[in-house]
């Protein structure tokens, strides 16, 4: 039981410390407005995971969630930042970047399918937005 309310107060501190922080605005709007960022800090669902992760989910502008993703190995414990891609690229992108491990994971959606990438800056042409760059720059 302490367990639990140890969890329920870490993810209420957290919700409630990091809503105006940069790169960590809960309800982030996709620059066409199509799309919401959420990353709410949850009990994992990975079983080799023991503590809670920030889960990536993707809703329409009705509220309605469109993806999430079941296998986030982004710790809570740590901080993450994310943002969304400017609108010159054709497709939008929803970028996290971990600043336990310095690994971005981009999310698109191709079809009506999303899909999950991480992000290699050698090979990967597209350009990460605003605060991932900035995060990039100054991780080895």
């Amino acid at each position: 039981m302490l367990k639990i309310i140890s969890l329920f107060m870490l993810i209420l501190t957290a919700s409630c410390f990091l809503s105006g922080r940069k790169g960590q605005k809960q309800g982030l709007v996709s620059p066409s407005g199509n799309y919401v960022a959420y990353m709410p800090i949850e009990p994992s669902k990975n079983v080799d995971m023991k503590v809670p992760v920030w889960t990536p989910s993707l809703k329409d502008k009705k509220g309605k969630l469109l993806y999430r993703d079941e296998n986030s190995d982004l710790s809570g414990y740590h901080n993450s930042y994310w943002d969304w891609n400017g609108q010159n690229t054709g497709i939008e992108r929803f970028w996290v970047y971990n600043s336990d491990t310095g690994v971005v994971t981009v999310y698109y959606q191709e079809g009506k399918k999303w899909i999950k990438k991480i992000y290699d800056k050698k090979k990967d042409k597209i350009r990460p937005p605003g605060i991932i760059r900035e995060k990039l720059k100054k991780s080895p």
